[in-house]
């Protein structure tokens, strides 16, 4: 399992999320992503049915 790091917008802020995964597909790490943030957008930031945008997703070595 690798650990990586997705930084991604919500309403104009910058948020960084590590997050595991053992996917080597590029498009399925995406998703996978996109569940961490939707989960960590909703719970932390207290905030539903918002727009965030995907700025990187990298690998923390």
């Amino acid at each position: 399992m690798k650990t990586f790091i997705v930084t991604f917008s919500v309403e104009g802020e910058i948020h960084n999320l590590e997050f595991s995964d053992n996917i080597h597909n590029k498009k399925t790490r995406e998703i996978n992503a996109k569940v961490w943030i939707n989960d960590y957008v909703k719970n932390q930031l207290g905030k539903e049915g918002v727009v965030y945008q995907i700025i990187s997703i990298n690998p923390i070595e």
